[in-house]
């Protein structure tokens, strides 16, 4: 069973990243190209076959649109089900509200 990363250290390792971008760029305060640093990291941090049925769940599609073997499927689908991100071939009212805070559905 994968075990997921503590909540609060991965978000306090963000708000670092958004902290160092702005620094390093000069700005005393973060803004949205500070923040965009963090969004690639958090989601480069996701493996790609995760990232794959993911994302095409938030395009609108179904994992079945998802080109990948169905043994290498099924292990993804049931990892993110693991993670409550996926419910069925759906994303979850957790992943979708959390999609939604993000700004991203």
């Amino acid at each position: 069973m994968p075990e997921p990363e503590a909540a609060t250290r991965l978000a306090q390792q963000l708000a670092q990243l958004v902290k160092g971008s702005a620094v390093l760029a000069g700005r005393n305060v973060a803004g949205e190209n500070d923040y965009s640093v963090a969004w690639r990291a958090a989601h480069d941090c996701i493996p790609a076959m995760r990232t794959k049925i993911l994302d095409a769940l938030i395009a609108g599609g179904d994992t079945e649109s998802v080109n990948m073997p169905a043994s290498t499927k099924t292990y993804a689908t049931q990892d993110l089900e693991c993670q409550e991100l996926l419910e069925g071939d759906s994303l979850s009212l957790l992943a979708r509200e959390l999609l939604r805070q993000a700004g991203v559905l």
